[in-house]
């Protein structure tokens, strides 16, 4: 079972910030596992999300535009699903943001077409054997489907 994330306080958020600014701009990446040596009980992953999607600012929320996915798309063909080079092309959006955004609604590998009878029964079945474990049901019965297809779609035929 996963821990709990624990709340961020004003005065790791101090720290981070200090820290942050010590590690320079010179357009190399940051070493967040050095930054996370700083704050105990913080990894080099929590400082670098906190950061990026809470105290560097800039960041958009609510619907894409058509440039945003117009730019992830570019940076994805130029690097791959390393969401945080992608999200400094974005640069409007998290690493966090870019990869929803690709794995729920734009790559072109995602089945977007209409859902048969057959996979709802199939659907139905895997709820009732797996419970409402979205991803591990896309997974094992709908690798071409997106998780929150899956999830919608089981919404949808339950009504």
């Amino acid at each position: 079972m996963p821990k709990a994330p624990k709340k961020w306080t004003a005065e790791e958020d101090r720290i981070l910030h200090q820290e942050v600014i010590a590690a320079g701009e010179d357009g190399r990446p940051r070493s967040w596992t050095a930054i996370a040596a700083c704050l105990p009980n913080r990894t080099n992953k929590d400082c670098r999300k906190r950061w990026c999607n809470h105290l560097v600012g800039g960041l958009r929320k609510g619907p894409w535009s058509d440039d945003e996915d117009e730019r992830l798309r570019n940076s994805i063909q130029k690097h791959g699903q390393q969401w945080p080079l992608v999200s400094e092309d974005v640069r409007t959006r998290s690493g966090d943001q870019c990869a929803k955004r690709w794995n729920q609604a734009l790559d072109p590998a995602i089945d977007r077409s209409n859902w048969t009878e057959d996979e709802q029964r199939t659907l139905l079945k895997a709820v009732r054997e797996h419970g409402r474990s979205w991803k591990q049901i896309q997974e094992l019965y709908f690798p071409e489907r997106a998780t929150n297809n899956v999830k919608n779609r089981y919404n949808y035929v339950e009504r």
